[in-house]
C-alpha cells in the first residue's frame, strides 16, 4: 500500500479510537488493571538488593515495567518496551540494531549498562555491550522488567556502571495451557506459540517457539538500508518444588537469525579505496541456566545459580564464537535484629575464537578471561518503617586487569507513610572490553587537507587499559498523595575518571607503498568528566477505567580530555543523548472487552555533528515526536484482537547516527500498522 494509504489507515484508527473514548464507561466496567495503584506501590523488586523489597521503599531509582504495561504497550520486542522508562535512552538505528543506555554514553556499542535475563548476564565481553537482536522473548512470558538507573556494581559487578536492566520471566506454573499469537502489517510479521503443563503435582514446564520477519527499510541517505531479518527462537522452562523449602528452576533456549548488514570497508591494497558491502549475517546462540533456592530457617536462604552461554556471529568483517560459564552462590539471612545480610561470590570464564579481515581483527585471535568476585551488603533498619541504611561492596578480580572495589551507601527515610526520601553514594567500574585491549581496525583513509599526505588510520587496542570509574551521588523522592496517584523523582550527579579514548600515536607513523602514511591511533584512558540530571515518573488513575502515565528526563554530560590527548570519539559521547525526553501514555477500558491506549514520546536533538572531526563523519539527529495507538478487543475469553499503529504522525524518521564500521546502516524508522491476534487454548 502507498504511504498515503497507510496514512489514512492510521488516521482512521485514531479517529475510531477517539469516538470510542468519548463514550462514558458502562456501569459494569472492570477495574483498570489487575492490581490497584496502591498494590502496585508494594510490588516486590529484587534487582536493587537481590532480595524482595517493596518498590516504594527501595533506595534506588527503580522503574518497573509490569505485566499490564507489557500487555497494553503494543510493543513487539524488549527495546520498544524500554522506551517508557525515564532515564533510559532508547534509539533504533535500523530494523535489528538498537542503541540503549542509562544516563549517557549511548551508541550501538554502548557499554555502561548491564542487562540480565532471569539473573543471566547477556552483555558481550567483545565490546562490553548488549547484542539486542539476541535478547528476544515471548513478551507474554515476561513477568516484569526492573530497571535501575544508577550504578549497581555492589551486587552485580563490573558493567553495572550507569544502570541495570533485569528481565524476569514468569514461573512455568503461571503459564499453563496453550497460547498462540500472530501479527502482520505493512513492515513486519511474526508468530509464536507456547504450551505449559504439569509433571506430577510439584513440577511445571513450558516450551515455546517463535519466528519474526522484517523487510528492508529505507537508508538515511536513500536506497535500501539492507536491514531485513528473519529470527527464529525456541526455549523451555521447568520449575519444581520437590519439598516446601526447596525451589528448582531450569531453563534454556536457542536462536538462529539471518539479518542484513551494510559495512563500509577498505580494499587491502593502496590506495585503499573504500567500498560498501551488503552482506547477510547468520547468528546462532544457545544457553542453559539452572537455579536452586534452599530455605534453611525463617528469613534465611541459600541460592546457587549457574549458566552456560554460546554465541556464533559471522559478520562479513569479523567472525566471533564465544563460550561463557558462570556460577554464583549467595546467602541471605537476618543475623542480628533489624539487619538483613546478603553475601556471596562467583566466578566466570569466557573464551572466544575470532577470524578477522583486513578491516577488523583481534590479536591474539583467541582469548580466555577469568573473573572471580565476592560481595556483601547489609540492610539495617534502626527505625522500622521510618529509616533504613544500606552498606555494601563488591570485590572483583579479572585475570588481565586486576582488582576492583565497588562500594555503596544508601539511606531510605519515610517522613510519612505516603512519602519516601532516599539518597545514595556509590562507586562502579566498567572493565575494558576485548576490543579495547586487542583490536586491529583499519578505519579509514584521510586525504589532504585533513592530513599532510594520504593516510591510513588504524585503531589498535591497548593491553594496558584500566577500568573506567564513576562515583555517583543520587537523591530521590516518592509520594503517593492519594490512593490513585503517585510521583517518583530521582536526581543524580556522576563523576567519571579514566574514560576510554582513542588517541594518536604520532611517533609510530610509518610509510606505506604508493606514498601513503599509516597513522596508528590507540585506546587509552584519557578523559574525565561529569553528568547530571533529573528524572520524573507520574501515575494517575482518575477513574477505574482510565489510567494516565507520564515521564520526563533531563540529562547533561560534560567530558574533558587529559592534557595532550587528541581523541574526539569520547567527546562525541557527551552529545549522544538528548537533553530532554518526554513520555506519556493514556489508557482507557471502554468496556469489559474493549481497551484503547495512546502513547506519545518526545526525544530532543542529538548534536552528534558537533564533534567536527573527519574521523567521525556523522551528522546531527533532529528532535522528533512519535505517537502510537492500540485498540484491543477481547472477542472471547480466549481470543484477543489488537490493531496497533507505531510512529503514526510521520512516514519515517531517523533516531540515531552510529559511530564506527556499521554507520552506513542507519535507516529511516517507518510508520508501522499491524494486526495482532492472541489465542489461548
Amino acid at each position: 500500500m502507498a504511504r498515503r494509504g497507510w496514512r489514512w489507515v492510521g488516521a482512521a484508527a485514531i479517529a475510531a479510537g477517539l469516538v470510542l473514548a468519548a463514550r462514558p464507561a458502562s456501569a459494569d466496567t472492570e477495574d483498570f488493571t489487575k492490581m490497584s495503584l496502591e498494590q502496585l506501590m508494594q510490588v516486590k523488586v529484587t534487582t536493587a538488593t537481590k532480595a524482595p523489597q517493596p518498590w516504594f521503599s527501595t533506595a534506588a531509582a527503580v522503574f518497573v515495567i509490569t505485566e499490564e504495561d507489557i500487555r497494553r504497550s503494543g510493543a513487539t520486542n524488549i527495546p520498544e518496551l524500554l522506551r517508557m522508562v525515564p532515564g533510559l535512552d532508547v534509539a533504533q538505528l535500523n530494523a535489528h540494531t538498537w542503541a540503549i543506555t542509562a544516563r549517557g554514553f549511548n551508541g550501538v556499542y554502548a557499554n555502561k549498562l548491564l542487562v540480565l535475563i532471569d539473573g543471566r548476564s547477556v552483555y558481550t565481553p567483545l565490546y562490553s555491550g548488549v547484542q539486542w537482536d539476541l535478547q528476544d522473548l515471548m513478551l507474554e512470558d515476561i513477568d516484569r522488567i526492573e530497571v535501575i538507573r544508577g550504578p549497581g556494581g555492589t551486587l552485580w559487578g563490573a558493567n553495572a556502571f550507569n544502570g541495570v536492566i533485569n528481565i524476569i520471566t514468569k514461573s512455568a506454573k503461571d503459564t499453563q495451557g496453550g497460547l498462540a499469537t500472530a501479527r502482520g502489517g505493512n513492515e513486519d510479521a511474526g508468530g509464536a506459540a507456547r504450551y505449559g503443563g504439569m509433571i506430577g503435582s510439584d513440577t511445571a514446564y513450558r516450551g515455546f517457539g517463535k519466528i519474526d520477519y522484517h523487510a528492508a527499510d529505507t537508508a538515511a541517505g536513500g536506497g535500501t538500508a539492507f536491514d531485513q531479518y528473519v529470527y527464529g527462537r525456541a526455549g523451555f522452562r521447568v520449575d519444581s518444588t520437590p519439598t516446601p523449602d526447596l525451589g528448582l528452576m531450569f531453563e534454556g533456549g536457542a536462536t538462529h537469525d539471518v539479518e542484513g548488514d551494510i559495512f563500509q570497508r577498505l580494499t587491502p591494497t593502496p590506495p585503499f579505496p573504500s567500498f560498501i558491502e551488503q552482506a547477510e549475517t547468520p547468528v546462532t546462540a544457545a544457553y542453559l541456566l539452572g537455579r536452586a533456592n534452599k530455605a534453611v530457617a525463617a528469613g534465611e536462604e541459600w541460592q546457587l545459580q549457574s549458566y552456560f552461554d554460546w554465541t556464533d556471529r559471522a559478520q562479513a568483517i569479523l567472525t566471533e564464537r564465544r563460550f561463557t560459564w558462570d556460577a554464583e552462590l549467595q546467602h541471605r539471612s537476618t543475623p542480628w535484629p533489624d539487619h538483613q545480610l546478603i553475601w556471596g561470590g562467583g566466578t566466570r570464564v569466557t573464551s572466544d575464537w575470532t577470524q578477522g579481515t583486513f578491516d577488523v581483527s583481534l590479536m591474539p585471535s583467541e582469548d580466555t578471561e577469568y573473573l572471580v568476585n565476592l560481595f556483601a551488603q547489609d540492610e539495617w533498619t534502626p527505625l522500622p518503617k521510618v529509616l533504613t541504611l544500606t552498606f555494601g561492596s563488591k570485590f572483583e578480580y579479572v585475570n588481565w586487569s586486576g582488582f576492583d572495589v565497588q562500594p555503596n551507601i544508601r539511606a531510605m527515610w519515610h517522613p510519612t507513610l505516603d512519602q519516601a526520601v532516599w539518597a545514595a553514594v556509590s562507586r562502579a567500574v566498567r572493565t575494558p572490553s576485548r576490543a579495547e585491549r586487542d583490536l586491529d581496525f583499519n578505519y579509514q583513509v584521510l586525504n589532504p587537507p585533513f592530513a599532510p599526505a594520504p593516510t591510513l588510520i588504524t585503531v589498535f587496542g591497548n593491553p594496558q587499559m584500566v577500568s573506567e570509574k564513576v562515583i555517583a551521588y543520587e537523591l530521590g523522592y516518592r509520594w503517593q498523595p492519594t490512593p490513585k496517584a503517585s510521583v517518583d523523582l530521582a536526581s543524580f550527579y556522576n563523576h567519571y575518571t579514566d574514560l576510554a579514548t582513542v588517541d594518536e600515536v604520532p611517533q609510530a607513523v610509518t610509510f606505506l607503498p604508493g606514498g601513503f602514511l599509516n597513522l596508528p591511533v590507540q585506546f587509552h584512558n584519557e578523559a574525565h568528566g561529569h553528568a547530571y540530571g533529573a528524572e520524573f515518573a507520574g501515575n494517575w488513575q482518575p477513574a477505574p477505567w482510565v489510567n494516565l502515565k507520564s515521564g520526563y528526563t533531563y540529562q547533561l554530560t560534560k567530558l574533558t580530555l587529559e592534557p595532550g590527548a587528541t581523541d574526539s570519539t569520547e567527546i562525541a559521547y557527551q552529545n549522544s543523548i538528548p537533553k530532554t525526553k518526554i513520555y506519556a501514555r493514556a489508557s482507557f477500558n471502554l468496556s469489559r472487552t474493549v481497551a484503547l491506549d495512546f502513547n506519545a514520546r518526545y526525544v530532543g536533538r542529538l548534536p552528534l555533528g558537533e564533534a567536527n572531526n573527519p574521523l567521525l563523519p556523522i551528522t546531527d539527529v533532529s528532535s522528533y515526536w512519535a505517537f502510537d495507538a492500540r485498540l484491543g478487543w477481547q472477542a472471547t475469553p480466549t481470543l484477543l484482537l489488537e490493531l496497533i499503529g507505531q510512529n503514526l504522525n510521520r512516514a519515517q524518521h531517523i533516531e540515531f547516527q552510529s559511530f564506527g564500521p556499521t554507520r552506513a546502516a542507519t535507516a529511516e524508522i517507518p510508520r508501522s500498522v499491524f494486526l495482532r491476534l492472541t489465542a489461548k487454548f
